[in-house]
């Protein structure tokens, strides 16, 4: 038997092996994106630069700056508009029968802090040059460009924030109709700014050049192959994460099981029991450690009363004992009551924190609750062993107290 479970263990280890480097390949392979390399990348945006340095050089009187910004927003908006039509055009009604999977923020977003930092800055610039330049006599154009860009520079900056803290985040958030609803918005937004800069384009027409439309053209292009550039520079979290397993499992650093739930997790996300297993072990091994404080005091109690004969006056030197005994498990007694304390504040916390999520992500309301669930159910099996020793403790202390009164 003992054979044949281990030659199961090697073969299951040996197929997670396995697995692992196909899903490496495919995502190498995936990743390599024949064309877009760095050198290509680069090698194009100097081009661009050095094409946009000999239209302001050659024809520095005919290109003017506000003109240029209104073809430039034209540029950037209708790419905005276009990158948002896919998410629109999603089968949303799906989302009902998907079982929501949850990624912390930092692991998700953390290799894509300097592509992020690139757009706010570059959307910043955009925003604050509108007050520069009076590009357009549209006021209500004027103040939907200004939104648009205000949401996409707060979004960027809040997605930096959220790439250095370990946020739960799913793709479900507030169930069928938040990211819908975000997703028309978005696009409608986008597309209102398209279609009056194009009304703005139109109308100042005899005033704009072509050596201008060039200079945005030129621009608008740069700054995409530089955000694109950023992205492929991006290290992909999911094949460090692969690559990693695999390289500890072929160690024996970690245990097949454990790889394998890891695997899982880096391809599907986490469940609401992942999601709160940490805080969920903290509190229950403070309650352990409470159970093994208390049968440390117990056990105390026990090796004294056994030196005192039933009905006897304690003499000098018992109560030196005592008096060692109380102070050896005084300082038991405060971690205990340290522990309780910290253990009542954490389900609290735990509970608070469940009922937000559960607001969150409404999808996920049944794994959450089941997960409180199994926290309240393994707590409650330590509790009759605390009130069991707790109770023993007493009668010892009681019988202490009748010697003390003989």
């Amino acid at each position: 038997m003992d054979c044949n479970a281990e030659a199961n263990r090697a073969t299951a280890r040996s197929d997670l092996i396995h697995l692992l480097e196909f899903e490496i390949k495919s995502v190498q392979e995936e990743d390599k994106k024949p064309g877009w390399t760095v050198w290509a990348l680069t090698g194009s945006i100097a081009s661009i630069i050095w094409l946009i340095l000999k239209e302001i050089e050659g024809f520095p009187l005919l290109i003017s700056p506000p003109q240029v910004l209104l073809l430039l927003l034209g540029c950037w908006f209708l790419w905005g508009f276009m990158k948002a039509i896919p998410s629109l055009l999603a089968p949303w009604s799906k989302i009902a029968r998907i079982r929501p999977r949850f990624w912390y923020s930092d692991a998700l977003l953390g290799t894509d802090r300097l592509h992020m930092f690139a757009v706010s800055i570059w959307e910043i610039g955009l925003f604050f040059s509108l007050f520069l330049y009076p590009i357009i006599q549209q006021q209500l154009t004027i103040w939907l460009i200004r939104l648009e860009l205000g949401f996409g520079v707060l979004g960027a900056i809040g997605a930096l924030v959220l790439s250095y803290v370990p946020f739960p985040l799913s793709h479900f958030i507030g169930g069928r109709k938040i990211l819908p609803s975000a997703a028309v918005i978005k696009c409608l937004v986008a597309g209102a700014c398209t279609t009056g800069i194009i009304y703005a384009v139109g109308v100042q027409r005899p005033q704009i050049n072509i050596h201008e439309l060039r200079v945005a053209l030129l621009i608008s292009v740069g700054v995409l192959l530089f955000l694109h550039l950023l992205e492929l520079r991006s290290p992909n979290p999911l094949l460090n994460t692969l690559i990693d397993l695999r390289r500890k499992l072929g160690l024996s650093q970690i245990e097949e099981p454990f790889a394998r739930r890891e695997a899982e997790i880096a391809f599907n996300g986490m469940n609401a029991s992942d999601l709160f297993r940490e805080q969920l072990d903290s509190i229950l091994t403070k309650r352990r450690q409470v159970v093994v404080l208390q049968k440390e005091i117990l056990s105390a109690l026990d090796a004294f009363t056994k030196l005192i004969p039933d009905g006897a006056k304690l003499s000098d030197e018992h109560k030196t004992l005592l008096k060692s005994l109380f102070e050896s498990t005084g300082s038991k007694f405060d971690k205990a009551t340290q522990l309780t304390a910290e253990i009542s504040a954490d389900s609290e916390n735990f509970g608070k924190r469940i009922e937000s999520m559960i607001q969150w992500f409404p999808l996920a309301g049944t794994d959450l609750k089941k997960s409180f669930k199994s926290m309240r159910n393994q707590m409650e099996e330590l509790t009759p062993e605390i009130l069991n020793t707790g109770a023993e403790i007493k009668k010892r202390l009681d019988r202490l107290r009748r010697h003390m009164d003989v």
